[in-house]
């Protein structure tokens, strides 16, 4: 029996309900299992697939769930063959990892999968309800660790609104909500308060401050004088002991990823160090640089579709510049309030390159610089041009900005790699705003743009191939964007489903998601005064979920999104708009009437009907079937038919007729 946990105040039979929760995308195990060498010959049986499974929950490329669920699983053989079977379903394996059928991987599958990258690649577990809340618990304490670390509240409201999508109807969502909020509130870090609305959040104890991670120019000159002192003594510096500290921090899974990639980025550049990959990307480290002039270990990475390519080892000039320029205001404005223009002219004279002149040059500094979302430019009362930190950025602005960024790397034949987006969006996001649906929704609002295009295999933003050089290039669409089609005043329930229903289609033709976060925030300047806004937004979402060309899903940090059907029609249809937009009254069930058996059954006389593979004697016995038996025994005994037709009709005696005259009746 199930260990119950000790705030489980509820009843003893909660333990026998089983909630699902999503513990596992496998798009990127797909891909891990691809980089590792040899999985076909060294992943045969159950136990190796447990110490793969185990080696995967601790890497860097595993996902919070997973790693969250497969920490605290009792038994592990369980948890393997649900991995296991999900990946046979998907074809990608034989055998059941047993000695007498050990697993046989197909890569062929995997690779297809890979390359197309489909929605739904995501492992469900049936848990118990108290395995439910502890894994809800560490969920959501990361959720709330990631407002707070950026200074903002995190509300209950928002607890609440996640899991009134995500629970099942035969578990009370108000007790369970009560368990999970008591739970979190042992954390020691976290304390509950009230704001002068009456709504409860979380915030930080008083006697607690968590720090925001360092900026990853500071953290990579720290990483980097402890890898010149760990080489005096040691032969390699493992990149392991960055993975290590990172994840640790309060970063979220995405940034944790962006961070990391920048810091080993600053690393490679410095001409000291060499870098060299291992089986996979944790087992990877540096060495200082060899100068025998022998073959580098590096892999050259494989080419990128055209018009898209990946940053080359040697800088471009006016990108070393933007680099070094904007590290260097970020630090002067966690001091200051403003920093001065000129100051990045007279930079630019001494770093000018040859066949640069010192207006190209600058000019080319002064657009990426106002492109950064870190930095907001502005001009004094002089008219002199300043920068300062951005607070606050709405998703409109950032997508402007990247979008004349991705343009400006465009001209010099480069992308805007997605760690570049997550790197500059952490700190800015608008309040209530979680970091991955702040880039998803950047993003949506830049591919709107015919002449940018996301490539989700190199991870990058770039212009658009398709679109012809000499095409007008606008930082924004000719159409409108995302800000002109928002509701701007109050809608009624019907309007906010035609309205908000068709722009997530058209948002879906660029993006694969429409998170039901941002709902949430836009809802609340089109709600009704008579209405409150969770009755609202939860109408709103039922109803958008009638549409067939929309469906509801949940992504594997258990957050609700909308994609796009793949089995839907190209009309979509609408449920009919109830009076006044109010919910519709529940039809009450009609009992059906009991029925009860009308006729007394017997048992049925057996009769034997003819077969056609196997012929069957007759039960029933009567002239005919004496006379047929008659005629088969004369055929056994070699008489000819004629004669057994003669024979038949000699041996057969009509029956005696009665006269009449001795029935009647008087």
């Amino acid at each position: 029996m199930a260990t119950r946990s000790a705030y489980d105040d509820g009843p003893v039979d909660r333990d026998s309900l089983r909630i699902e929760r999503d513990v596992m995308n496998m798009l990127p195990f797909l891909e891990y299992l691809v980089d590792l060498p040899d999985v076909s010959r060294s992943v045969l049986y159950r136990q190796q697939f447990i110490d793969l499974l185990d080696e995967y929950a601790s890497s860097r490329r595993s996902s919070p769930q997973f790693s969250n669920w497969w920490s605290w699983i009792a038994d592990r053989d369980e948890g393997s063959r649900i991995v296991s079977y999900r990946l046979h379903e998907m074809g990608m394996v034989d055998g059941d990892g047993s000695p007498a059928a050990p697993f046989a991987w197909i890569f062929s599958a995997i690779h297809r999968t890979i390359q197309a990258r489909g929605k739904g690649l995501v492992l469900k577990a049936p848990l118990r309800y108290h395995e439910a809340i502890n894994y809800d618990v560490v969920m959501f304490t990361k959720y709330a660790f990631s407002n707070l670390t950026k200074r903002q509240p995190y509300y209950i409201s928002k607890i609440e609104q996640e899991l009134r999508f995500r629970l099942p109807n035969y578990i009370d969502s108000d007790s369970y909500i009560a368990s999970l909020v008591q739970q979190m509130e042992r954390h020691p870090e976290l304390e509950i308060s009230t704001d002068r609305q009456g709504l409860v959040f979380f915030r930080l104890r008083s006697n607690v401050h968590v720090k925001p991670p360092l900026p990853y120019t500071t953290a990579a000159a720290e990483y980097l004088n402890e890898a010149l002192n760990c080489l005096q003594r040691d032969e390699a510096y493992p990149i392991s002991h960055i993975i290590d500290k990172v994840r640790s921090s309060r970063l979220e899974g995405c940034a944790q990823d962006a961070y990391i990639a920048r810091v080993i980025e600053r690393l490679q550049r410095d001409g000291r160090l060499q870098f060299h990959e291992g089986p996979t990307f944790e087992r990877s480290y540096f060495t200082f640089l060899r100068r025998d002039g022998g073959p580098s270990l590096l892999t050259t990475p494989a080419p990128g579709p055209p018009g898209i390519m990946a940053a080359p080892n040697m800088p471009h000039p006016g990108e070393a510049a933007i680099e070094k320029l904007t590290a260097a205001a970020l630090k002067s404005l966690e001091k200051v309030q403003f920093f001065a223009a000129p100051y990045i002219r007279g930079e630019a004279k001494k770093m000018l390159p040859v066949n640069w002149t010192v207006d190209d040059f600058f000019a080319y500094i002064t657009d990426g610089m106002q492109a950064d979302l870190r930095l907001q430019y502005s001009e004094s009362r002089t008219g002199q041009g300043q920068y300062s930190l951005a607070s606050s950025v709405t998703v409109e602005e950032a997508a402007a900005k990247l979008t004349r960024r991705t343009l400006q790397l465009a001209s010099i034949g480069l992308s805007l790699p997605l760690a570049n987006i997550y790197s500059q969006a952490y700190g800015v996001a608008p309040p209530n705003w979680i970091l991955d649906d702040y880039v998803q929704a950047i993003l949506g609002h830049m591919c709107q743009n015919p002449v940018v295009m996301y490539n989700p295999t190199e991870r990058c933003v770039a212009r658009n191939p398709a679109v012809p050089v000499a095409a007008p290039v606008e930082a924004t669409p000719a159409s409108g964007g995302l800000k002109d089609r928002l509701p701007k005043k109050a809608l009624s329930v019907k309007l906010a489903i035609a309205d908000f229903s068709a722009l997530a289609l058209d948002l879906l033709q660029f993006v694969p998601i429409f998170a039901v976060s941002f709902l949430h925030e836009e809802t609340k300047k089109c709600l009704p005064p008579q209405w409150t806004h969770e009755a609202y937004i939860h109408r709103v979402v039922q109803g958008m979920k009638q549409n067939p060309l929309l469906r509801l899903e949940q992504d594997e940090k258990g957050r609700a999104y909308f994609c796009r059907a793949a089995d839907a029609d190209t009309t979509p249809t609408h449920a009919p708009p109830t009076k006044d937009d109010e919910p519709p009254q529940k039809r009450a069930k009609k009992a059906l009437p009991a029925i009860t058996p009308a006729m007394a059954w017997t048992e049925p006389r057996p009769v034997a009907f003819p077969s056609d593979v196997v012929p069957r004697a007759m039960d029933l016995e009567t002239d005919d079937t004496k006379l047929q038996a008659h005629r088969k025994a004369l055929v056994d005994a070699g008489t000819p038919p004629s004669d057994v037709m003669d024979d038949a009709r000699r041996q057969y005696l009509p029956p005696r007729a009665i006269p009449l005259d001795l029935v009647a009746m008087d």
